[in-house]
C-alpha cells in the first residue's frame, strides 16, 4: 500500500478483530488496500511535487551533511471506459527523484569533520597514509551526489457486459491487475566519518499480477482470485575489499580532544541478494436466498511462499586499528572474518478453509459464527545433525507443521 502511485484510485479497509472465520492471518490490526475498478465515468488526476535547496533554511554545514536536497515527484492517474458497456480500466503511474550531496570523509570540509570529533589534519593523514598502503578512498562508480529514484505503476483492467436499459448485470465477470514497483538509491551508508569505498547501492524491485474471475450460479455468487507476486533487494559495495577501521585522538578547534573511529576499506554489510515470491488462490462462494436472514459463505484459500537469500556477511574479514601510528605500522589490534555464509532457501505452503453464516437474527442485531481450519507445512527439507541432538536434545530436523482449528462467533 506504501508504493502505490498517489493517484491510484484504491479502497482501504481496515479489520480490528477476526471473529469472521474468512479473515486470519494477523493481530491487532490489518489494512487491506484494493485498486478500485473502473467505471463508465472518466477520472483523470495528476500531482506534481517540487522542492530544492533555496526553499529549505539551513547553514552551510547542513548542506554538507546531505541535510538540503532537491526532489521532484509527480504522479498521474486516471479511470474509465475502453469499450462502452462492456471494458473498464484504472491506472496509475508515479515517478520521484531527490539528490543531495553525499557526505564523506572526503567531501565533508573541515567544519563538518570538527563537527564529528574529527581535527582536519587527522583526517588528511589517514588519507595520505591509505595511498601509501595502496588501499583506496574512493572507487568507480561511486557518486558525487546521493541519488535516491523511484517508480511504481498499478493497472487494472475489466470486463463487465452490461446492457443499456435495463438493470441486470451480466452473470460473470473478470479483471485483471498488473503492478509493479522499483527503487534505486545510491550513496547508501555514506558517513562523514568514513571513505566513499565504505558506501554501495542498494536496488528493489516488486512485480506482480492479479486475476479474479466471478459468476452466479442462481443464488450462488462464486469469486476466484490468484495472484502472483516476485520480490527482489540487492546491495552493492562500491569496494569489495577487507575493511577496516582505526581509532583518531584529535585536538579540536575549540580546543577540547576527541577521539573518533574513523573507517576505510569495504563494507561486506552491502553484499547481498534477496529474493522472494508468493502465490495465492483463494475460492469465495456466498449463497443468497431471496428473504432469508441467513448469507451462507464458503472460503478456501491456498498459498505458497519462498525465497532465497544470500547473507551480507563480511566474507573478506575487517581489521581494527588503535590509532594512527598502530595503522602506518601495519598493527591492527584485531581481524574478524566470516568463513563461510552459504545462501539461505527455503518455502512454506499455508491455506485454510472457512465456513460461516451472517444470520440477521433481528433488525438491530446480527450474528457472524463459523469455523475455520487451517495448517501449513514448510517445502524444505532440513538435514538430521546428530551432534546437535545430542548436545540439545533436539532433533534440527523438525519443522513446525501445524494443523489448527478456530471456532469463531461475533455480533453487531
Amino acid at each position: 500500500g506504501a508504493s502505490l502511485p498517489r493517484d491510484a484510485g484504491t479502497q482501504v479497509r481496515v479489520s480490528t478483530s477476526t471473529y469472521d472465520p474468512a479473515r486470519g492471518g494477523f493481530s491487532g490490526g490489518q489494512t487491506a488496500v484494493e485498486l478500485s475498478p473502473g467505471s463508465p465515468f472518466k477520472r483523470r488526476t495528476a500531482h506534481l511535487t517540487a522542492d530544492a535547496p533555496p526553499l529549505q533554511v539551513a547553514n552551510d554545514l547542513s548542506n554538507r551533511l546531505g541535510q538540503r536536497f532537491t526532489a521532484l515527484n509527480g504522479s498521474i492517474g486516471g479511470s474509465g471506459e475502453l469499450v462502452e458497456n462492456k471494458w473498464y480500466y484504472n491506472s496509475a503511474l508515479q515517478l520521484s527523484r531527490r539528490t543531495a550531496n553525499a557526505a564523506s570523509l572526503l567531501s565533508v570540509g573541515d567544519a563538518a569533520l570538527a563537527a564529528a570529533g574529527v581535527a582536519p589534519d587527522s583526517a588528511a593523514r589517514l588519507v595520505q597514509l591509505l595511498g601509501a598502503a595502496g588501499v583506496p578512498v574512493t572507487a568507480r562508480g561511486v557518486p558525487g551526489n546521493a541519488i535516491s529514484q523511484t517508480a511504481s505503476f498499478v493497472t487494472r483492467l475489466d470486463h463487465t457486459p452490461y446492457t443499456p436499459g435495463t438493470y441486470d448485470p451480466s452473470t460473470e465477470s473478470w479483471s485483471v491487475s498488473l503492478f509493479a514497483n522499483a527503487a534505486d538509491d545510491q550513496a547508501q551508508a555514506f558517513s562523514p566519518v568514513s571513505a566513499p569505498t565504505r558506501g554501495g547501492r542498494h536496488r528493489m524491485l516488486f512485480a506482480g499480477g492479479q486475476l479474479d474471475y466471478s459468476r452466479y450460479f442462481g443464488d450462488l455468487l462464486n469469486d476466484t482470485r490468484t495472484a502472483l507476486s516476485t520480490n527482489r533487494d540487492r546491495g552493492t559495495p562500491y569496494l569489495r575489499a577487507p575493511g577496516g577501521t582505526v581509532l583518531v585522538s584529535s585536538i579540536l578547534p575549540a580546543g577540547n580532544a576527541a577521539l573518533t573511529g574513523l573507517a576505510f576499506g569495504g563494507n561486506g554489510a552491502l553484499d547481498y541478494d534477496r529474493r522472494s515470491w508468493s502465490w495465492e488462490a483463494v475460492n469465495e462462494t456466498k449463497w443468497y436466498v431471496k428473504d432469508s436472514p441467513h448469507r451462507l459463505k464458503l472460503t478456501a484459500e491456498s498459498r505458497l511462499d519462498g525465497y532465497s537469500q544470500s547473507a551480507p556477511e563480511d566474507l573478506l574479514g575487517a581489521f581494527s586499528f588503535q590509532s594512527l601510528a598502530a595503522l602506518q605500522a601495519g598493527e591492527a589490534s584485531s581481524f574478524s572474518r566470516t568463513l563461510d555464509a552459504p545462501a539461505r532457501t527455503g518455502g512454506l505452503w499455508s491455506g485454510f478453509l472457512a465456513m460461516s453464516d451472517y444470520w440477521r437474527v433481528t433488525p438491530s442485531l446480527q450474528l457472524l459464527y463459523g469455523a475455520r481450519f487451517e495448517g501449513n507445512r514448510y517445502t524444505t527439507s532440513l538435514a538430521e545433525n546428530p551432534e546437535v541432538a545430542s548436545a540439545f536434545g533436539a532433533s534440527p530436523s523438525h519443522a513446525p507443521n501445524t494443523v489448527h482449528v478456530s471456532p469463531r462467533v461475533g455480533f453487531t
